[in-house]
């Protein structure tokens, strides 16, 4: 994953923005689907990504990539997230 300069359109949000994505794969279709999410805060991220692969279990669901993003800051916390939670 290539992290680049995200401040464009974040300038009202000096914290920064917590992100995840999820995807799921439909065999039956041949399609692929995925939910993401952005959080203000780390644990509400981590929690909902607990909730959210619970919600899709049964369409074997997988944790694709979170990262956190401010003005002047890029970081990717996939391995991070996925050791904290056991995926």
């Amino acid at each position: 994953m290539k992290l680049v300069n995200v401040s464009s359109g974040m300038e009202n949000n000096k914290k920064g923005t917590y992100y995840a994505t999820l995807t799921w794969a439909n065999y039956e279709n041949g399609r692929d689907y995925s939910i993401t999410i952005r959080r203000t805060e780390y644990t509400y991220m981590v929690e909902d990504i607990k909730d959210y692969m619970e919600k899709y279990r049964p369409r074997k669901a997988m944790l694709e990539t979170c990262a956190y993003e401010s003005p002047d800051k890029a970081e990717d916390l996939t391995d991070k997230v996925k050791l904290e939670l056991g995926l």
